[in-house]
């Protein structure tokens, strides 16, 4: 089911959410106040099963909202690592499957964010230097060739995360 969600703001100085570039901070800004924008989220159960439940959901949204093949596609890969990335490295405190929250922002001819958070606020998101041989490793790296950019801020709760892609939209 989805839900509402208001994505993180700059504090009263302006400085941005921790490990956000400052960029994606103010773009994440200007997209919780845009009145075109458009937001939804899913819980999903934190197994290998919500990876494609998470590039299904993220399809039929983009779909909806009349996306481009070419952000359907970038943003599907983006979900698909950020979602591996929570079920595999951010097991829940109590080792029983928990949950994540699959989530996406849009504001047409601006921006698109999709998201993922997870209620590990001790694992943190960082891109491996891995070799060519290696079968793990690449998620991050992935993000980062497909989206426009990319970041974490902590859950609202102080229970975990959110990682986040953005990719900027253009007018048709």
């Amino acid at each position: 089911m989805s839900e509402t969600t208001n994505m993180p703001e700059p504090d009263s100085a302006g400085d941005a959410v921790p490990a956000l570039e400052p960029g994606t901070v103010a773009l994440l800004w200007a997209m919780d106040r845009d009145p075109l924008a458009q937001s939804a989220s899913s819980r999903l159960p934190q197994t290998a099963q919500s990876v494609g439940l998470a590039r299904r959901f993220v399809t039929e949204l983009l779909t909806q909202w009349e996306c481009s093949e070419d952000i359907k596609e970038r943003a599907c890969l983006a979900v698909s690592e950020l979602t591996t990335n929570a079920v595999v490295h951010a097991p829940s405190s109590d080792g029983c499957p928990g949950e994540v929250l699959v989530g996406l922002s849009f504001a047409p001819n601006v921006a698109l964010v999709v998201y993922v958070a997870d209620r590990s606020s001790t694992t943190l998101p960082l891109p491996r230097i891995v070799g060519p041989g290696s079968e793990h490793g690449r998620g991050l790296s992935i993000v980062t060739e497909v989206a426009d950019g990319w970041g974490y801020w902590p859950r609202s709760d102080g229970t975990g995360k959110h990682v986040a892609a953005h990719f900027a939209l253009t007018a048709a």
